[in-house]
Formats: C-alpha cells, structure tokens, sequence
C-alpha cells in the first residue's frame, strides 16, 4: 500500500525514479548551466512536482531526494551530480539535439574530406534519418507512404522548353524518350543526382513543372502527365512544414523523435532551396548523397521488401507547388503495349499521351522581400528538364 495513501496501492519511490530520472534530464536543466542563458529557476522538488503532477509536498520530497540519492555521479572521480538540492533548475526551451551538429560534421565529410566510402558519414546518417519513417504528423500521418497506381497523387508532371515545331514533333512522338530521364552520358548532376544517376524530377502540377524550368518570356514549353505502373514508396518532406503529432512527455522515444522531426523541417528547407549556379556542384553534394542513402542504404524498411525510392519537396520556384525525385529503377520509363510484352513488367513510369500539351510563356511573376546581410542572398540554381 502506499506510504502516504493509506486506502491506496502505490509502487516504490525506487521504481518511480527510474521513470522520472530520464524524462526529468530530458526537460530540464540546471541554472548553472549557461548554455540556456538563463538565471532564476525553481528548486528539485518543485521541478519534480510540475514534472510529474504531484500534489503532496512530501511525496515531491520524497522523490526529490530518491532522485538525487540514486544520481550515479561520483564527486570523488570529478563527476559533476546533475541532482542537488542546493541548485535550481529551469524546463528546456528546446530540445539539445545533436541532428544539426551531425548534419554540418557530415556536410563537412562529404564536400572536404572523404565523398565516397566514407564509413563515419554514412554512420552519421543512419543516426540523423534512423526511424524516420515512424514519425508522425497531424492525424497520425506518416511521412514515408507507399504511393499506389491510380490513387490522388500518382501522376507527375515532366516538361522542357521546345522552341520550334520540328522538336514538339519529335517530343510528343517519343514521350519516353525526351521527356524521361536522359541517356546516361546526358545526365547532369542535380539536386537528388550526382551526374551520370538516373533520377526523374517531376511536379505534381503543369505550372509548377513550368516555374522550375525558369523559361524566357516567348519561349514555348511542351509537356505531359506521367502516371506509375506500380506502387512507389517516397518520403514526403513536405510534411515537415507542420507540427508533429503531440506526445506525451513519458512517451517511449519522445525526446528523439522531437529532436528528428525538428531536424527534418531544417533539411526540408536545404532540398527547397534555391542554389548558386556558382555553388551549385559543390550544394547538391550532401542531398545527392542523402538520396542515394535513402535508395539504397537506409533501412527502416527492413523486412517490408521496401525501398525509398522517391523523394516530395516543395517548389522554390512556386509558391506552395510540390517537386517530387523518383530514383533507381522506379524511374524507368516507356510507354505501356496492349497484350503480354516483357518491357510492360520494367516500366515504373509511363506517359499519357492525351495529355501532352505545347504551352507558351507570355509572362513572368517574381515575389520579393527586402534581405540584410545576415538572411542571405540566394540566387537562382539551374535543375535538370523537369
């Protein structure tokens, strides 16, 4: 029975220790600690009450001490107890993720020192993406899904600039061709490739499709609808924009996946930025790589038979549009034949030819903002033929 509910069932302040003392180091902080840059605070066993909701002062004493009898530091040794009764203690204002400081240590790796075969970057991001695809947004929704054939968002958009009649002819009469991925010794290296990867960029709408092209006033633009054959697995970094679904603090994992999800929405913005034509070799880089980790070395899929094979991001050429990179063989493209064909089974991709259209630029639309020096001054980046 518990100690101090004498009609109740209680459990042993030593059990209840081992659930506050990891959640407790999570949400809180010494004062001394200058990190937050704070003074004030309140002392443990206040901290401890708020914590865990206790209302009995003598409970909250009770524990305050259990916590900082059970602290596994030794001054003797110079260890540095994190509960003391003298100290005060402020909750966190954020999270002290260590995500960005892998991501820089790992953008350092891969544009200074070791690009390929790098053990220690490829360690670093099995720590940065590890379980991502158990994370959640509002309503429960995942950002890795398995996209299937037919649904609401399974066609995508691909489209280059054609000036003349001769080359809309020849486009439209080889959709697979000249608007799929280039030949090998064509391909250019772009955000989510390296030159040389075939990778299809797409939109998920024409006039997303068109802005990213960046085409002249007078130029004309041809392009069409590409539907999947079968289902693709991709992971919707636009999800990231929003809030997470709410955890409670006890929740097992809530600490990590607050400090991903918060990781996340950062690499976000870094896909959907716009790049230097004079940087933008050496900045696409760390996502070239990513991609290719995600494809072929993440693996949270483990045991499904699933691989990331594409990649949703946002625009940065318009507003609220939607990208999406689709790598490996679920980029291979070729227009479906009636009855049995062998070919049919290797397609992924497959255009609609009732969909191609011949559109002409008779005007362009460019949002500003007033910078300082601090914000940056991203200029234009070029991407491959979307």
């Amino acid at each position: 029975m518990c100690d101090f509910h004498e009609d109740e069932r209680g459990v042993s302040i030593e059990k209840l220790v081992e659930v506050i003392d990891p959640v407790f180091r999570q949400h809180y902080a010494q004062v001394q600690d200058t990190y937050y840059g704070e003074s004030g605070g309140d002392d443990l066993e206040f901290c401890v009450s708020e914590l865990a909701q206790i209302e009995e002062p003598d409970v909250a004493s009770t524990l305050a001490s259990a916590l900082i009898e059970a602290d596994p530091a030794w001054p003797p040794d110079g260890d540095e107890p994190f509960y003391v009764d003298i100290e005060t203690y402020i909750r966190r204002k954020g999270f002290n993720s260590d995500h960005s400081w892998k991501w820089e240590q790992f953008r350092k790796i891969i544009l200074h020192e070791e690009r390929f075969f790098s053990s220690w970057a490829k360690g670093l991001l099995d720590d940065l993406f590890e379980g991502v695809h158990l994370q959640e947004g509002q309503g429960g929704v995942s950002p890795v899904r398995v996209i299937e054939p037919r649904e609401r968002g399974s066609a995508f958009y691909r489209a280059r600039v054609a000036n003349t009649a001769a080359l809309q002819r020849k486009i439209s009469s080889n959709l697979p061709s000249e608007l799929g991925p280039p030949p090998e010794r064509l391909r250019r290296a772009g955000r989510l490739n390296s030159a040389g990867i075939p990778t299809f960029y797409g939109a998920f709408d024409l006039d997303t499709c068109v802005a990213e092209l960046r085409p002249r006033v007078g130029d004309c633009v041809v392009g069409t609808r590409f539907s999947i054959t079968k289902p693709l697995t991709a992971i919707d970094l636009t999800l990231f924009q929003g809030p997470s679904r709410e955890r409670g603090q006890f929740d097992k994992g809530q600490v990590q996946l607050t400090e991903q999800w918060q990781f996340m929405t950062s690499f976000m913005r870094e896909i959907s930025r716009p790049v230097s034509p004079d940087d933008e070799h050496l900045d696409y880089v760390p996502t070239q790589v990513v991609a290719e980790y995600l494809l072929h070395h993440y693996r949270g899929m483990k045991g499904s038979g699933k691989k990331i094979e594409a990649i949703v991001y946002w625009s940065a050429q318009f507003p609220a549009g939607k990208n999406i990179a689709i790598m490996g063989d679920a980029c291979k493209t070729g227009l479906l034949s009636t009855g049995p064909n062998i070919f049919n089974i290797l397609f992924r991709l497959t255009p609609d030819p009732s969909t191609f259209k011949v559109l002409k630029v008779e005007g362009a639309k460019f949002t500003t903002k007033e910078i300082n020096e601090d914000s940056g001054n991203w200029g234009p980046e070029e991407e491959p033929d979307f």
